[in-house]
């Protein structure tokens, strides 16, 4: 079976590039400490987003669910502008990460 050399796509490059290694098999393994640092940054950071967007789901959730339950619409008042605060802060974070800039 051959094995097919693969390289990386433009978006990896742009990463790779980002926290200093280029997209070369033996730029892969880092050499320096800091390009470790940059790239657990990142990873540190996808985490806290999908961290802060389950946090607010189940939030979410709980205010519907305690509509249902109580029969009051407050629950749902609350809700909607939360999961909407939610969403536009997931979209706000993961450009930032991306990025490196909001706007």
């Amino acid at each position: 079976m051959m094995v097919e050399k693969t390289r990386p796509t433009t978006a990896a490059r742009t990463a790779l590039k980002r926290i200093g290694m280029d997209s070369t098999p033996t730029s892969l393994i880092p050499d320096k400490s800091m390009r470790c640092v940059g790239l657990a940054g990142v990873l540190v950071g996808a985490v806290a987003l999908i961290g802060v967007d389950l946090v607010t789901t189940v939030l979410v959730s709980i205010f519907v669910l305690l509509s249902i339950v109580q029969f009051d619409s407050i629950f749902i008042d609350l809700a909607l502008p939360l999961a909407a605060l939610a969403f536009i802060s997931t979209i706000a974070l993961a450009k930032y990460l991306a990025d490196e800039q909001v706007f």
